[in-house]
């Protein structure tokens, strides 16, 4: 390619929502226009644009380069790209960690979470000023990605720009990390500047006359020409030239990925493809007792290939053993739709219709030309089909308890091995606190352990594990002794992987915070005198606004005694509405209404205490004993720790 080149490493779609103000189209298309060669997308904390950007790219013939950007909870941004189809699974299940952990339409990720999915990972990091905390942050950038660690220099269009620029780039020279050029693109050309400052007021909550200084101040964070960007960073040529080399390392594509179908279901020592064909043939002997017809042979010869060839095997071999099932308890069930043109799914049982009496196009359900993952459809008869699908949720458990039946599990390696069910299962297990009981293995202790389990055993050790009838390490390490979790954390990471507890109620811990502001328990409330003055607090779990009320909002709250009901009406919806819709722990100032045994706090005034149980992660004892006013190393920060998850309440909003 003739003249200077330039790849754009940090453009921000309208999936950054209320932050980019252009699709991946628009995008695209303008890159194209520019004669940039390559494109990456990198939207907070997300990758939801990839797959319009990569139907972009096809139709411009831009390179897509996948990243995303990382909005840690110090405040730092982080851009990633990842090299490969590892180390994209790796980026998928970082932001899988941190969306689970913060809840509906937020990502709560720290340094911390960063090493254990770096691997293949290249990672720029977003500067403002080349101050101390940029330096740590860069020192700690470095340490997390061997893949290769990079200080972005960007245009803010502000007065010392180019100082700041010279500065950073001191700053990447001292701490051995190279600089890269990237222009920030929050839209694709100079007019949809207006748009982009809408976006921000609606983000921001204010008008365009409020927005003063947050908004963009200079319309320049739009796509530009490779010969514009040498102009503007003609300093540092060493900079632009690496974003062509990490473009160049970035080759991983959407293309290379497909489903992956599970194989739990084959036989041992055979193939998925082996145990579907012995699987076949056995099934065609039952349907045809008197032999099986040479138009029917010839017929699954040629489908068994087809599925050979396309590797449906594990597919197939899944519906046929929830089949099996449902057929083992007497329960219903038909298969239907273009599944019904494979002899296959006829001598497994799956569907009814004989390909000896009808004419069936297989390619009519599955086409080498398509290369369209199948699809079974199967009916299960109404009042039954839950045992089947409980059965589907919990093959692994069933697998474990058989496994169980001969002797008690050792360890955690032992159970793995012994029932045969994979890692993954393990984690949901350690993650519900499963392990305590039997094995007296904390929350933290099993998962620890489990991260210690392989794919699959060395053949060497499971030969002598078989021969000895015990469990042969392959490795003696010393017995980690982790710090234990505080109680309320314990409580946290119930409600984030259970959604509830069997230890103390959250509020519990914050009682002796709530009582000196004279809230009741909701116990209290339910057994106060109609017209009594209150103060209630609680987890929201209901938010109902029936049409037939008029406008009425009825809220359920929960503490450690009970639950207790607000009637909250229009005047004071409107006046809290941003309490009302986003708490997740409410405090309510108002009035007792009885009549009979049906009690409600009719709500004059809300609290927002989500900030209150928040801190609830970092908490030990119930009730500690109490200290001094100033006692500042009892009493803790007054800001929740970060690096400790909050309380995530799953609330349930009818309308």
């Amino acid at each position: 390619m003739n003249g200077p080149r330039y790849v754009e490493l940090q453009a921000t779609s309208h999936f950054s929502f209320l932050r980019g103000a252009s699709s991946c189209e628009d995008l695209f298309d303008r890159a194209a226009n520019c004669g940039i060669e390559a494109l990456a997308i990198v939207d907070r904390n997300s990758v939801a644009g990839i797959v319009r950007a990569h139907e972009a790219a096809k139709l411009t013939g831009v390179r897509l380069i996948v990243g995303c950007r990382l909005d840690l909870v110090d405040g730092s941004g982080v851009l990633v790209y990842p090299t490969d189809r590892p180390a994209y699974s790796r980026l998928c299940r970082l932001l899988s960690l941190g969306k689970r952990r913060a809840g509906k339409a937020r990502c709560s990720l720290d340094w911390l979470d960063l090493p254990d999915f770096a691997e293949g990972l290249i990672a720029v990091l977003v500067p403002d000023r080349a101050d101390e905390a940029c330096a740590q942050r860069l020192r700690r950038l470095k340490a997390t990605f061997p893949a290769g660690a990079y200080l972005a220099l960007s245009l803010r269009r502000r007065p010392g720009d180019a100082l700041r620029l010279h500065d950073l780039s001191n700053l990447a020279a001292q701490a051995g990390v190279q600089t890269v050029v990237t222009n920030d693109v929050l839209f694709h050309h100079p007019e949809r500047r207006l748009l982009q400052d809408v976006v921000t007021c609606v983000r921001n909550g204010c008008t365009i006359d409020e927005l003063g200084f947050r908004r963009e101040r200079h319309a320049d964070r739009h796509l530009k020409a490779a010969e514009e960007m040498h102009r503007l960073f003609a300093k540092y040529p060493e900079a632009l030239a690496r974003t062509l080399e990490i473009a160049d390392r970035c080759r991983f594509s959407l293309e290379e990925l497909k489903y992956q179908y599970p194989d739990e279901v084959s036989t041992v020592g055979m193939t998925p493809q082996a145990t579907l064909e012995a699987l076949t043939w056995e099934g065609a002997e039952r349907r045809y007792p008197e032999g099986v017809p040479d138009k029917v042979k010839a017929i699954l010869r040629h489908e068994l290939g087809l599925i050979q060839t396309l590797e449906y095997a594990p597919y197939f071999l899944t519906v046929n053993s929830i089949v099996r099932f449902a057929r083992s308890q007497d329960i219903l069930c038909q298969g239907r739709g273009s599944a019904a043109n494979s002899a296959v799914c006829y001598v497994l049982g799956i569907t009814s219709i004989d390909p000896e009496r009808n004419d069936l196009l297989f390619e009519r359900f599955v086409s080498e030309e398509r290369r369209e993952p199948p699809d079974i459809d199967v009916d299960f008869e109404h009042e039954r089909r839950e045992i089947v699908m409980q059965w589907v949720a919990n093959t692994d458990a069933a697998a474990i308890v058989v496994a169980r039946a001969d002797r008690p599990f050792a360890s955690v390696d032992d159970l793995w091995r012994r029932a045969g069910v994979p890692a993954a299962s393990l984690v949901k297990i350690a993650e519900a606190d499963g392990f305590r009981p039997a094995m007296d293995l904390a929350r933290r202790e099993a998962l620890w352990a489990i991260k210690a389990l392989r794919d699959e055993p060395l053949p060497l050790f499971a030969a002598a594990s078989a021969r000895e009838q015990q469990i042969v390490p392959e490795i003696d390490e010393p017995k980690v002794v982790l710090k234990p979790m505080k109680a309320g954390r314990e409580v946290v990471e119930d409600y984030g992987h259970v959604g509830l507890t069997l230890r103390e109620h959250p509020v519990t811990f914050l009682r002796q915070d709530l009582a000196p502001e004279k809230f009741i328990t909701c116990a209290a409330a339910s057994a106060g005198r109609d017209m009594q003055s209150c103060k209630v607090a609680g987890l929201v779990l209901v938010r109902q606004k029936p049409g037939s009320a008029k406008n009425v909002t009825f809220i359920t709250l929960e503490d450690e005694t009970g639950v207790a009901n607000l009637v909250v009406w229009e005047q004071i919806y409107e006046k809290h509405r941003r309490i009302v819709l986003t708490s997740s722990m409410l405090g309510v100032v108002g009035r007792i209404q009885r009549e009979g045994d049906v009690v409600h706090v009719v709500a004059y005034k809300l609290i927002d205490l989500s900030a209150e149980l928040a801190s609830v992660g970092g908490r030990d004892d119930p009730f500690p004993l109490p200290h001094g006013r100033g006692d500042e190393f009892h009493r803790g920060p007054s800001a929740p720790d970060p690096r400790v998850p909050a309380l995530v309440q799953k609330t349930r909003n009818f309308h």
